[in-house]
């Protein structure tokens, strides 16, 4: 009798595993992928990370120093 849980008594046979793998059917770890993609995302970040930061701060040097020069016109 079968079990009711839906448990396989045998394993696959090579044949089965061959048409389910050519059907796509194939075991796909979504944890390893998960962690994969965030070990991808922070990599990213840590590699742009450093020239965001001088972008930004030379961006603000140049912003303060225009905006400096056009207040003293000003007066």
């Amino acid at each position: 009798m079968s079990n009711g849980a839906g448990e396989k008594t045998e394993k696959a046979s090579p044949k089965k595993k061959r048409d389910a793998r050519e059907r796509g059917e194939v075991f796909k770890s979504t944890d390893l992928i998960s962690a994969a993609t965030m070990l991808i995302g922070f990599s990213a970040l840590k590699s742009g990370f450093n020239k965001f930061i001088l972008s930004m701060s030379e961006f603000m040097q140049y912003s303060l120093a225009t905006s400096a020069v056009q207040a003293s016109d000003v007066t």
